[in-house]
């Protein structure tokens, strides 16, 4: 079982991700979702495959 969980965060700094941590493009790990009509209706979809699998990332208010 991984320790990984989801993280909460606390300040609008927390939300600016370094390209050096995440590539452009999505992978197995890192899904990003734009969020532009708000709160996306597949994210938890995405949620339940990365809790199912390894983990993951998913990056709200980001266009890949």
């Amino acid at each position: 079982m991984s320790d990984r969980q989801l993280t909460l965060f606390n300040s609008f700094n927390d939300f600016i991700i370094p390209s050096e941590i995440f590539d452009d493009v999505e992978s197995d790990e890192v899904e990003y979702k734009s969020a532009i009509a708000g709160f996306p209706d597949d994210f938890w979809k995405t949620y339940s495959s990365f809790a199912n699998t390894l983990g993951g990332v998913i990056v709200l208010g980001v266009k890949e």
